[in-house]
């Protein structure tokens, strides 16, 4: 049967596509035929065509023809179930993002020999969806046989192209994150429409009650399969769902056979692959698009003999192409591949039930969308090889639990509480079941009490959360008999009887039920009692603890800490010095559980809580903290890849749920002081840093690459400790337990937590000193008997990391120091906790008078002051600045090994008004070189420290990271192209990402120096400073032609960034100018008006000038080029002879008209533009020509009216620093400007000066003029 082809789809249509992607209005379509592109079962949700065009156009003065071929992939819009599907899913919206943007940038990345994606020509997005592509058929590439799947060297190859897939979108979204939430649905998504549940849904019912007639089969694998079909989708929306501490990449979503085409050589040996269809791309893991594959499109042979070989490919393809493309994200191992691919193996297993018998139908059994959506079955079931394929599968889905139905369902009435405010995941389930939740209410009767009063609702909800001495019904002798015998690896192992009771008490252990279990079992007909702990997640677990669980991978963690990492430090330590109890089993899925050898049988028990830990319990615990932390040493020494495995911790600026339990357990103790009459002076200070501080604390513990780090524990206080005693009563031992919250860090983060939590008053007050002189002497001790590379923090190093994280042992104090000292009667669980329901925890008198004492201290030491806290983050840089740390620095950037630092100085380096976005120091340093001594002098920015507004921009917009780039990898190579005496910039010394600071040449040691910022440059000034940017923007061009990598670092600067407070901050500097100028006679009142009305816009229309043209020539910008961030030297005469740019903080890709006119209207005075405009701008056009044609730059030149009309369109630039940056340059003044209050919608005395007034007024009837003041 012919097909029909769209009316529209014609001539005129391909000719204006093709005008419109070319550029090119000489194009005309003298020959046009289209066709299908597919057959049946070749595509579902969409239509193809392929259009075999013949061309004329006009090209260098001649008319030439060609023949070319494009396709054509049209949304559906005949009637039935698919156009809709296909609407509500947004599959159009997503693909045509993906083609017009993401995969653009991303085979930019890869370049042309890697492409994953053929080109876009043109899209449109009204009904019906269009997307116009390259046709790929003519350079070879065509579809493999789906019907018996891929050999293995298409699958290798298709491993390949899928790893540089993923590895480009990663480090794509590491330059543009914006893409990450552009693509949130992919296959297994809450919000997609009904019809895609009820398609998988009904695929599997339908497949398992086609089974139940096979005579080959077991039938328990129907019956499983139809309990599963009622929740098939959800599961798979489960397993799905995007944990973002996991390595993510964009998906391709759909990644089968059918949606890659493969190229051959002339012998038929395939060597080319590419990727097609991009309708469900999603951020999540790669195992989704891993396990689709390997479920759908692998020959038998490679499916049983060649899943491993397939998985290393794509491992090491990844690790390859992730490090070419200079990823900052960590490489995930085999391993942790793997383990995704367990956790999403539902995902593949439904692909399997569902997708593949549709890959494998004959073609006539095929069937098109419309009809699977009717009737949701596929013929393709009784299809032979697919049942040998899935015959030989099912016992695999099998022993993974696939095909076991552990949904763990929140109680039926909680949907109803909660639909007002429930996740998409949970509006699902309700409409998925909602029989289901009206049948759960009417059968139980708690449910009933739920549901009725609301005071009894608040009650048993209370009750619900705390209901955890019931023992979970999977809990039995079965479940634990199973368990021995796999760890033993002992099949003779039965249990003969077995006694399960609560290990601890409420408020002992918050994250988990814990229960211990007395076994007596008999092993080869010989009987014996051991003892076992079961540490499992609450019975009756809510979405909350779900939420946690699952956030903060506690589980995940502790299973990896007990299984791999602490036995390889016991086996160091021995077992009288071991830190841990001994692993027995694990299980990271319904249900969750660790067991582990219970250690109350040998004499350990927990020590009192409340009363905090005697001195000799603190000496113990603080030894043996120093052990656990030698020993990780060594092992990580060892091992460097266990150090990735604990990257999470406490303290992180995405775990959202730990820092509301930190910001609002802060504020509510605030809140209690302030009616402490004692305490009430401090409550102010601590309620305006409460929802800062865990962010602040987070940075500041940020890893240290440099300082000496550990594993830490995470969470150390007296309750995850226990102590055995001898018969004096005596503590002799102790051991840690509940590791579900390590980290790789500094030591002194578990020593602050320690301190500020577990110990009695009279230890906190006499003896904090000895614990640390303990910890460091045991510590070395431990380091050396293991020969650790590593040496051990000196008493000074220590005490410098302890003072940095003072504030986290602040936060213990206020926050986890309350739960501890709890009366028992009033103890809360950890939901009621994080839902802000303890602050009867604050109202202790023991905790009162704990605070008496400490805040004070804090208040001494600054910890009150967020500004202290944050110029912590920053000493951190200083409490390196010894002379050993300057004598490597220079060692390396001189080259030479014979220098030695006798003494060094650190001064402020600038006066106020010279620079707003950061701290400049200037660092003397005495060095003796060989024989002779001599002076340095460096300079070291940091980040601004001074006011909180600046302090945000300036740390969240990421311009310090974008200098740092600059310095230590463009410019780099920019002064690399030039002769040493031309370099543009100072040299780099040192960076640090971690901890914002640069440290480079002191260019003043030159003769280098800074004009004077408020009388402006004249002419020889101005000439030079042109010159050199015509110079800087010809190199940076060099480089990206060489490297293109380089213009992606720089594209999003502090105006492309789109970010509501930078626009509410250039809203009210414009507004200040508007309402200033009201006032004065010799304007015209329009323009108050207008301004004032422009000044909402000007953020958007700012970054919207900024937006590169590709059509336009660009380079990298220095983006902030005025007077103070250029240094001269001078001759005898006091002439300019030489210039050098410095702060790149705003540097972007962009038009070199931004730069001219931020400098034109910034640094230059009228007077000199009047007169001189037009020289200076062919003296930079002259500098640019000879530069690049010294480079071999193969981009062309601007002529002058190019440049011109480009000046013209970044004219805002101009306007934007004779608003802004200009009031500030003149103002004589600096010393007593607040820019604090500068900030703020109020006077600005910048503007009052009367130089600056006759200026505006000469400028502003320009701007109006040019447009430049109209909305």
């Amino acid at each position: 049967m012919e097909v029909e082809v769209p009316l529209w789809l014609n001539r005129e249509f391909a000719e204006g596509i093709l005008r419109k992607s070319e550029n090119d209005d000489t194009i005309r379509v003298t020959k046009i035929a289209v066709k299908a592109a597919t057959s049946k079962g070749d595509n579902y949700t969409s239509d193809m065509y392929r259009l075999t065009l013949e061309i004329t156009r006009v090209m260098n003065s001649r008319e030439i023809t060609k023949k070319m071929s494009v396709l054509v992939k049209v949304a559906p819009t005949e009637e039935g179930a698919r156009p809709q599907m296909v609407e509500d899913a947004r599959l159009f919206h997503t693909e045509i993002s993906m083609m017009n943007d993401t995969l653009r940038k991303m085979n930019k990345l890869l370049g042309p020999n890697d492409r994953i994606s053929s080109d876009c020509i043109f899209t449109r997005i009204e009904t019906p969806p269009i997307l116009v592509m390259e046709d790929l058929a003519p350079l070879g590439f065509r579809m493999a046989n789906r019907e018996r799947g891929l050999d293995l060297e298409h699958c290798l190859l298709t491993m390949r192209g899928l790893a540089k897939y993923h590895a480009s979108s990663v480090a794509l979204c590491e330059v543009e994150p914006k893409h990450k939430s552009m693509y949130t649905r992919g296959m297994f998504n809450a919000e997609h429409p009904k019809e895609m549940a009820d398609f998988f849904g009904l695929s599997v019912k339908n497949f398992a009650e086609k089974m139940a007639n096979w005579p080959d089969v077991d039938s328990k694998y129907s019956q499983k399969l139809l309990r599963f079909s009622e929740d098939a989708y959800r599961k798979g929306v489960e397993a799905a769902a995007t944990v973002e501490d996991d390595f993510n990449v964009i998906t391709h979503g759909d990644c089968w056979v059918n949606n890659m085409l493969f190229s051959y050589d002339d012998s038929g040996k395939v060597t080319g692959h590419i990727f097609v269809d991009f309708q469900i791309s999603s951020w999540g893991t790669p195992a989704l698009d891993l396990q689709y594959f390997m479920n759908t499109s692998p020959s038998e042979e490679v499916d049983i003999n060649h899943r491993d070989l397939l998985l290393e490919e794509y491992a090491k393809t990844l690790s390859t192409m992730m490090t070419r493309l200079g990823c900052k994200t960590a490489v995930p191992s085999l391993e942790k591949i793997k383990a995704a691919m367990k956790r999403v193996a539902v995902c593949g297993m439904l692909s399997g039930l569902t997708i593949f018998p549709l890959i494998v139908a004959d073609k006539n059994e095929i069937k098109t969308m419309n009809e699977l959506m009717e009737d949701k079955s596929s013929p393709a079931i009784e299809n032979e090889y697919f049942r040998k394929v899935i015959t030989r599968r099912l016992p695999e889905y099998d022993a993974q639990g696939l095909l076991d139905l552990r949904v763990t369902r929140v109680p039926s009435y909680h949907y109803l509480l909660t639909i007002n405010t429930s996740t998409p995941a949970t509006k699902f389930s309700i409409d998925s079941r909602p029989y289901e939740v009206l049948l759960g209410i009417i059968s139980n009767s708690d449910c009933l009490n739920e549901v009725l009063p609301a005071k009894s609702r608040t009650k048993n909800l209370s009750y619900q959360s705390k209901m955890t001495d019931k023992v979970p019904a999977w809990l039995d002798k079965e479940f634990m008999q199973d368990i021995l015998r796999k760890s033993e690896e002992d099949e003779t192992i039965w249990i003969k009887n077995m006694n399960v009771k609560r290990a601890t008490s409420e408020g002992d252990n918050y994250s988990s039920v814990i229960y211990r279990i007395r076994v007596e079992l008999v092993r080869k007909g010989e009987t014996s009692v051991t003892s076992l702990i079961v540490k499992t997640t609450p019975t009756e677990v809510d979405e909350f603890y779900k939420e946690m669980i699952e956030d903060q991978r506690i589980f995940d963690l502790e299973t990896s800490m007990m299984k791999d990492t602490l036995p390889k430090m016991n086996q160091l330590l021995g077992d009288e010095d071991r830190v841990s109890a001994r692993f027995v089993y694990a299980n990271l899925e319904q249900p969750i559980l660790l067991v582990m050898e219970d250690l109350a049988p040998l004499g350990f028990r927990m020590a009192d809580r409340q009363g905090g830990l005697d001195l000799a319990h603190s000496l113990l615990a603080i030894r043996q903290l120093a052990k656990f932390h030698g020993s990780s040493v060594a092992v990580c020494e060892a091992e460097p890849e266990q150090i990735g495995l604990y990257q999470i911790g406490m303290y992180g600026k995405d775990h959202h749920m730990v820092h509301n339990f930190f910001s609002s357990n802060v504020k509510l103790l605030a809140e209690k002081m302030a009616n402490w009459p004692e305490l009430e002076r401090y409550a102010k200070k601590i309620l305006k840093f409460s929802e800062d501080i865990y962010r602040k604390a987070s940075e500041i513990a940020t890893v240290q690459k440099d300082d000496f780090n550990v594993l830490t524990h995470g969470d150390c206080w007296v309750n995850n400790m226990l102590f055995r005693y001898d018969d004096s009563g005596k503590p002799v031992q102790q051991i840690f337990v509940d590791f579900q919250i390590p980290s790789w860090g500094s030591p002194a983060l578990d020593l602050q937590y320690f301190i500020n939590t577990s110990l009695s008053l009279d230890v906190d007050l006499k003896h904090r000193d000895l614990l640390l002189q303990e910890y460091r002497k045991t510590l070395s001790s431990t380091m050396t008997r293991f020969g650790c590379k590593r040496s051990p923090p000196t008493e000074p190093e220590l005490a410098a990391a302890m003072d940095r994280l003072e504030v986290c042992g602040m936060l213990a104090t206020f926050t986890i120091l309350p739960i501890i000292l709890v009366d028992k009667d009033d103890v809360k669980s950890l939901k009621e906790i994080m839902e802000n329901k303890n602050s009867s925890s604050f109202d202790n008198d023991r905790l009162r008078k704990v605070l008496l004492r400490r805040v004070p201290e804090y208040e001494k030491k600054g910890l009150l002051d967020l500004l202290i806290v944050i110029q912590k983050k920053i000493m951190t840089v200083l409490s390196w600045m010894n002379k050993e740390f300057l004598e490597d620095i220079l060692k390396k950037s001189e080259k030479d090994s014979t220098i030695s630092v006798t003494k060094f100085d650190i001064k402020i380096a600038t006066s106020a008004g010279d620079n707003y976005g950061s701290e400049v120091h200037r660092i003397q340093v005495d060095i003796n070189r060989g024989d002779k001594s001599e002076k340095i002098s460096l300079i070291m920015k940091t980040m601004v420290t001074q006011i909180p507004e600046l302090i945000k921009m300036v740390e969240e917009s990421g311009v310090f990271i974008n200098e740092i780039t600059m310095m230590t990898n463009t410019l780099k190579k920019m002064n690399e192209l030039l002769e040493p005496d031309e370099r543009l910039s100072p040299r780099h010394i040192y960076a640090s990402l971690k901890i914002p600071v640069l440290i480079m040449e002191d260019l003043t040691q030159l003769g280098f120096r800074m004009a004077t910022s408020h009388k402006r440059l004249d002419l020889a000034h101005s000439l030079l400073a042109i010159q050199n940017l015509g110079k800087f923007h010809a190199t940076s061009l060099a480089v990206c032609e060489q490297d293109p990598k380089h213009r992606t670092l720089y594209t999003k600067n502090m105006y492309l960034q789109k970010r509501p407070e930078m626009g509410e901050m250039f809203s009210i500097a414009i507004n200040q100018v508007g309402k200033n100028i009201a006032d004065w006679p010799e304007l015209d009142p329009k323009y108050s008006e207008k301004v004032i009305k422009f000044a909402p816009h000007f953020y958007r229309k700012l970054g919207e000038a900024l937006e590169p043209m590709e059509s336009d020539f660009n380079v990298i910008l220095h983006g902030d080029y005025w007077i103070n961030n250029m240094l001269f030297r001078y001759d005898k005469f006091g002439e300019p002879t030489e210039h050098k740019l410095i702060d790149f903080q705003m540097s972007v890709w962009s038009s070199p008209a931004a730069d001219l006119q931020y400098f034109i209207n910034t640094s230059v005075p009228d007077d000199v533009y009047i007169n001189h405009g037009d020289r200076l701008l062919k003296e930079y056009r002259r500098s640019l020509l000879i530069t690049m044609k010294r480079l071999g730059c193969k981009t062309r030149t601007p002529t002058l009216p190019e440049l011109q009309k480009a000046m013209k369109r970044l004219e805002i630039f101009g306007l934007f620093a004779t608003f802004i940056v200009l009031p500030l340059i003149i103002f004589e003044n600096k010393a007593n400007l607040n820019m604090k209050e500068l900030m703020k919608e109020q006077n600005n005395v910048t503007l009052q000066n009367e130089l600056y007034r006759e200026i505006l007024v000469r400028r502003i009837s320009e701007f109006e003029k040019n447009g430049l003041l109209d909305v």
